[in-house]
């Protein structure tokens, strides 16, 4: 059985109102990322994958997935907690509050 403590935090972390305005929806997690679909967006990725490293940071992975193509249309690395939202929604351009 799979600890999913990390993708939980992961989850809290970004809040529920974020996950509804970024149209978040097929959540996975493993023991060290959340991976996520997600609306339309300036950059055409339909998925995120955020990773705990080493450091205690996140690296957050904005990938393209077509079948059983996967391409990284960009990455952001060493993200703190609480800068989750301004991160995502600074690359994708989709805003995570009214």
């Amino acid at each position: 059985m799979t600890d999913l403590t990390v993708a939980k935090t992961i989850k809290n972390q970004i809040g529920t109102k974020a996950c509804f305005m970024y149209g978040a929806k097929n959540f996975v997690g493993s023991e060290t990322s959340l991976t996520f679909r997600i609306g339309r967006n300036a950059i055409n990725c339909n998925c995120i994958r955020i990773t705990l490293n080493g450091l205690d940071l996140y690296d957050i992975e904005y990938l393209a997935i077509r079948g059983v193509t996967v391409k990284e249309k960009a990455t952001s690395s060493n993200v703190y907690n609480d800068q989750l939202n301004e991160v995502i929604s600074s690359v994708t351009g989709l805003a995570y509050r009214l």
